[in-house]
Protein backbone atom coordinates (compact mmCIF):
# COMPACT_ATOMS: atom_id res chain seq x y z
CA UNK A 1 0.00 0.00 0.00
CA UNK A 2 1.27 3.18 -1.48
CA UNK A 3 0.42 6.30 0.66
CA UNK A 4 0.93 9.94 1.80
CA UNK A 5 3.38 10.29 4.74
CA UNK A 6 0.92 13.16 5.32
CA UNK A 7 -2.29 13.03 7.01
CA UNK A 8 -5.16 14.44 5.02
CA UNK A 9 -7.55 14.24 7.52
CA UNK A 10 -5.72 15.99 10.91
CA UNK A 11 -3.17 18.08 8.36
CA UNK A 12 0.04 16.33 10.55
CA UNK A 13 2.68 14.50 9.12
CA UNK A 14 2.91 10.99 9.37
CA UNK A 15 6.27 10.83 8.78
CA UNK A 16 8.83 13.84 7.15
CA UNK A 17 10.91 11.09 4.97
CA UNK A 18 10.00 8.08 3.30
CA UNK A 19 9.12 4.74 5.49
CA UNK A 20 8.24 1.33 4.83
CA UNK A 21 6.12 -0.63 7.67
CA UNK A 22 5.49 -4.08 7.52
CA UNK A 23 1.93 -5.27 9.23
CA UNK A 24 2.26 -8.64 8.46
CA UNK A 25 3.63 -11.09 5.99
CA UNK A 26 1.15 -9.84 3.45
CA UNK A 27 0.87 -6.52 4.03
CA UNK A 28 3.68 -3.60 3.58
CA UNK A 29 2.46 0.33 3.97
CA UNK A 30 5.22 2.85 2.19
CA UNK A 31 4.88 6.61 3.26
CA UNK A 32 5.70 8.36 0.30
CA UNK A 33 6.73 12.38 1.90
CA UNK A 34 5.66 15.59 0.47
CA UNK A 35 5.25 19.58 1.89
CA UNK A 36 1.62 19.49 3.58
CA UNK A 37 -0.52 21.84 3.62
CA UNK A 38 -3.13 23.77 6.42
CA UNK A 39 -6.14 24.18 4.39
CA UNK A 40 -7.96 21.82 1.91
CA UNK A 41 -8.16 24.67 -0.82
CA UNK A 42 -5.22 26.45 -1.07
CA UNK A 43 -1.81 26.73 -3.33
CA UNK A 44 0.10 24.75 -0.72
CA UNK A 45 -2.03 21.85 -0.95
CA UNK A 46 -1.35 21.70 -5.09
CA UNK A 47 2.67 22.12 -4.52
CA UNK A 48 2.00 18.98 -2.18
CA UNK A 49 0.75 16.64 -4.67
CA UNK A 50 2.98 18.04 -6.90
CA UNK A 51 6.19 17.17 -4.27
CA UNK A 52 4.41 13.61 -3.89
CA UNK A 53 3.99 12.66 -7.02
CA UNK A 54 7.52 13.51 -7.98
CA UNK A 55 8.59 11.52 -4.81
CA UNK A 56 6.91 8.51 -6.01
CA UNK A 57 8.07 8.47 -9.48
CA UNK A 58 11.39 8.65 -7.89
CA UNK A 59 10.58 6.13 -5.70
CA UNK A 60 9.49 3.63 -8.48
CA UNK A 61 12.93 3.95 -10.44
CA UNK A 62 13.85 1.29 -7.57
CA UNK A 63 10.88 -0.52 -7.55
CA UNK A 64 11.57 -3.67 -9.00
CA UNK A 65 8.90 -6.33 -8.12
CA UNK A 66 5.35 -6.05 -9.97
CA UNK A 67 1.99 -6.48 -8.61
CA UNK A 68 -0.29 -8.92 -10.21
CA UNK A 69 -3.19 -5.76 -10.46
CA UNK A 70 -3.00 -2.26 -9.03
CA UNK A 71 -6.16 -0.37 -7.41
CA UNK A 72 -5.40 3.67 -7.43
CA UNK A 73 -7.32 6.06 -5.68
CA UNK A 74 -8.21 9.08 -7.72
CA UNK A 75 -7.91 12.03 -6.71
CA UNK A 76 -4.77 13.34 -5.97
CA UNK A 77 -4.69 13.19 -9.64
CA UNK A 78 -0.27 13.76 -9.64
CA UNK A 79 0.32 10.75 -7.75
CA UNK A 80 -2.13 8.75 -10.11
CA UNK A 81 -1.15 9.67 -13.65
CA UNK A 82 2.30 8.53 -12.29
CA UNK A 83 1.59 5.29 -10.65
CA UNK A 84 -0.62 4.76 -13.67
CA UNK A 85 1.96 5.35 -16.31
CA UNK A 86 4.67 3.23 -14.56
CA UNK A 87 1.95 0.25 -13.58
CA UNK A 88 1.12 0.85 -17.91
CA UNK A 89 4.49 0.36 -19.20
CA UNK A 90 4.74 -2.87 -17.32
CA UNK A 91 1.62 -4.01 -18.38
CA UNK A 92 -0.29 -4.08 -15.09
CA UNK A 93 -4.04 -4.34 -14.69
CA UNK A 94 -5.42 -1.04 -13.34
CA UNK A 95 -8.32 -0.79 -11.65
CA UNK A 96 -9.04 3.64 -10.73
CA UNK A 97 -11.47 4.66 -8.19
CA UNK A 98 -13.18 7.79 -8.78
CA UNK A 99 -13.51 9.47 -5.65
CA UNK A 100 -13.93 13.10 -6.79
CA UNK A 101 -14.60 14.84 -9.41
CA UNK A 102 -11.17 16.58 -10.16
CA UNK A 103 -10.30 19.28 -12.21
CA UNK A 104 -13.87 19.48 -13.06
CA UNK A 105 -14.66 20.26 -9.11
CA UNK A 106 -12.42 23.36 -9.34
CA UNK A 107 -14.21 25.24 -12.03
CA UNK A 108 -17.94 24.43 -11.54
CA UNK A 109 -18.03 26.33 -8.33
CA UNK A 110 -16.91 28.77 -9.67
CA UNK A 111 -18.20 32.64 -11.06
CA UNK A 112 -18.92 31.89 -15.11
CA UNK A 113 -16.73 35.49 -15.57
CA UNK A 114 -12.87 33.59 -14.14
CA UNK A 115 -13.68 30.24 -15.22
CA UNK A 116 -12.09 30.32 -19.02
CA UNK A 117 -9.30 31.73 -17.20
CA UNK A 118 -9.39 29.60 -14.27
CA UNK A 119 -9.49 26.55 -16.41
CA UNK A 120 -6.06 27.35 -18.74
CA UNK A 121 -4.60 28.17 -15.38
CA UNK A 122 -6.00 24.18 -14.35
CA UNK A 123 -4.92 23.31 -18.34
CA UNK A 124 -1.79 20.52 -17.26
CA UNK A 125 -4.40 18.81 -14.46
CA UNK A 126 -6.94 18.53 -16.99
CA UNK A 127 -4.14 17.02 -19.25
CA UNK A 128 -3.10 14.72 -16.74
CA UNK A 129 -6.34 13.27 -15.20
CA UNK A 130 -7.69 12.48 -18.97
CA UNK A 131 -4.90 10.85 -19.58
CA UNK A 132 -4.79 8.79 -16.51
CA UNK A 133 -8.63 7.95 -16.57
CA UNK A 134 -7.91 6.55 -20.14
CA UNK A 135 -5.10 4.32 -18.71
CA UNK A 136 -7.33 2.59 -16.46
CA UNK A 137 -8.13 -1.02 -17.27
CA UNK A 138 -11.41 -0.57 -15.21
CA UNK A 139 -12.75 1.95 -13.27
CA UNK A 140 -14.79 1.92 -10.05
CA UNK A 141 -16.99 4.58 -8.07
CA UNK A 142 -19.31 4.96 -5.58
CA UNK A 143 -22.31 6.00 -7.63
CA UNK A 144 -23.45 5.90 -11.69
CA UNK A 145 -23.16 9.86 -11.76
CA UNK A 146 -19.35 9.58 -11.06
CA UNK A 147 -18.84 7.04 -13.56
CA UNK A 148 -20.92 8.56 -16.30
CA UNK A 149 -18.66 11.60 -15.73
CA UNK A 150 -15.46 10.08 -15.82
CA UNK A 151 -16.61 8.36 -19.55
CA UNK A 152 -18.37 11.91 -20.63
CA UNK A 153 -14.70 13.91 -19.32
CA UNK A 154 -12.02 11.69 -20.74
CA UNK A 155 -14.08 10.37 -23.56
CA UNK A 156 -13.79 7.23 -22.76
CA UNK A 157 -15.97 4.26 -23.27
CA UNK A 158 -17.69 1.55 -21.00
CA UNK A 159 -15.75 -1.61 -20.23
CA UNK A 160 -17.03 -4.66 -18.65
CA UNK A 161 -14.61 -4.09 -15.70
CA UNK A 162 -16.32 -0.68 -14.45
CA UNK A 163 -18.15 -1.23 -11.66
CA UNK A 164 -20.60 0.73 -8.58
CA UNK A 165 -19.35 0.29 -5.44
CA UNK A 166 -21.82 2.39 -3.20
CA UNK A 167 -20.14 3.30 0.45
CA UNK A 168 -21.77 1.78 3.02
CA UNK A 169 -21.62 -1.17 5.37
CA UNK A 170 -22.85 -4.68 5.76
CA UNK A 171 -25.64 -4.70 8.31
CA UNK A 172 -24.45 -5.48 12.09
CA UNK A 173 -26.34 -6.84 14.83
CA UNK A 174 -26.26 -4.62 17.80
CA UNK A 175 -27.50 -5.18 21.67
CA UNK A 176 -31.06 -3.74 22.86
CA UNK A 177 -29.51 -1.79 25.12
CA UNK A 178 -26.86 -0.20 22.86
CA UNK A 179 -29.65 0.78 20.41
CA UNK A 180 -31.57 1.97 23.02
CA UNK A 181 -28.83 4.49 24.24
CA UNK A 182 -28.25 5.40 20.93
CA UNK A 183 -32.20 6.23 20.07
CA UNK A 184 -32.14 8.30 23.41
CA UNK A 185 -29.00 9.98 22.07
CA UNK A 186 -30.24 11.15 19.00
CA UNK A 187 -33.37 12.21 21.08
CA UNK A 188 -31.72 14.77 22.95
CA UNK A 189 -30.88 16.30 18.94
CA UNK A 190 -34.39 16.42 18.59
CA UNK A 191 -34.96 13.56 16.22
CA UNK A 192 -38.03 11.85 16.07
CA UNK A 193 -38.10 8.04 15.15
CA UNK A 194 -41.33 7.37 14.34
CA UNK A 195 -40.71 9.50 11.36
CA UNK A 196 -38.89 8.66 8.40
CA UNK A 197 -35.01 9.46 8.62
CA UNK A 198 -32.71 11.01 5.72
CA UNK A 199 -29.31 10.56 6.31
CA UNK A 200 -26.14 12.34 5.03
CA UNK A 201 -22.79 11.46 6.87
CA UNK A 202 -19.44 12.90 5.12
CA UNK A 203 -17.44 16.04 4.15
CA UNK A 204 -18.99 19.36 3.76
CA UNK A 205 -17.52 20.58 0.55
CA UNK A 206 -18.23 21.93 -2.91
CA UNK A 207 -18.65 18.21 -3.98
CA UNK A 208 -21.87 18.01 -2.93
CA UNK A 209 -24.79 20.40 -3.94
CA UNK A 210 -26.97 20.98 -0.51
CA UNK A 211 -28.84 23.38 -1.99
CA UNK A 212 -31.18 20.57 -3.48
CA UNK A 213 -31.05 19.21 0.38
CA UNK A 214 -32.30 22.52 1.93
CA UNK A 215 -35.14 22.35 -1.43
CA UNK A 216 -36.44 18.73 -0.18
CA UNK A 217 -36.08 19.12 3.41
CA UNK A 218 -38.87 22.19 2.85
CA UNK A 219 -41.53 20.50 1.02
CA UNK A 220 -40.92 17.30 3.17
CA UNK A 221 -43.22 17.38 5.92
CA UNK A 222 -43.15 13.76 6.93
CA UNK A 223 -39.73 13.38 7.33
CA UNK A 224 -36.38 14.31 9.06
CA UNK A 225 -33.26 14.86 7.36
CA UNK A 226 -29.94 14.54 9.19
CA UNK A 227 -26.45 16.00 8.00
CA UNK A 228 -23.49 14.81 10.00
CA UNK A 229 -19.91 15.73 9.24
CA UNK A 230 -16.84 18.66 9.17
CA UNK A 231 -15.77 20.34 6.33
CA UNK A 232 -14.78 23.81 4.34
CA UNK A 233 -18.32 24.82 4.02
CA UNK A 234 -19.93 23.25 7.16
CA UNK A 235 -20.84 27.05 7.92
CA UNK A 236 -22.40 28.13 5.11
CA UNK A 237 -25.10 24.89 5.21
CA UNK A 238 -25.64 25.90 8.75
CA UNK A 239 -26.81 28.87 7.29
CA UNK A 240 -28.79 27.60 4.23
CA UNK A 241 -30.55 25.11 7.08
CA UNK A 242 -30.73 27.63 9.59
CA UNK A 243 -35.07 28.11 8.59
CA UNK A 244 -35.32 24.86 8.96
Amino acid sequence: LWSSAFNHRNKKHRSKKYETHKVNDNLEIRLIPSYGYKKNISLARLLDHFQMAWNLKTLLKKEKILPDVAFIGYPPIETAFVMSGWLKKRKVPILLDIKDLWPSIFINVLPKKIKLITKMFFYPYFYLSKKTIRKADGLSAMSKSFLKWAYNYANRSLSKNDIVVRLSSRIQTSENQKLEEARQWWKEFGVNHDKPLVFFAGTFSNSFDFKDIYEAAKTAKDCQFILCGEGPILDEVKDLMSEL
